[in-house]
């Protein structure tokens, strides 16, 4: 049958990303992503608070690809054109 859709049992086979770096030490496992450019902001040494800057800067960013996959960023000068019905309760 050539039209049908898949199922879990089609997925067996298949890695999970989880599972990519299996069978490493956690000290392996940390170089490899070191090794191959991907920051870890979850774990030891990572991102305690998003990236603050404003819409220009977030759009530089974009624009030039030097976004980092995985960090957190707060856009500090958003605006709205819609009416918001909660407040800001600083106190």
């Amino acid at each position: 049958m050539r039209n049908r859709n898949a199922c879990v049992d089609d997925l067996v086979n298949y890695f999970k990303k989880k599972d990519l770096l299996g069978g490493l030490t956690q000290a392996e496992q940390i170089q490899l992503r070191k090794n191959i450019g991907i920051i870890d902001y979850t774990g030891e040494g990572g991102q305690d608070s998003p990236i603050e800057l404003t819409y220009a800067q977030f759009w530089d960013r974009y624009s030039s690809n030097s976004l980092v996959t995985g960090a957190s960023y707060a856009i500090t000068d958003f605006q709205s054109i819609y009416a918001s019905n909660t407040y800001n309760t600083i106190g």
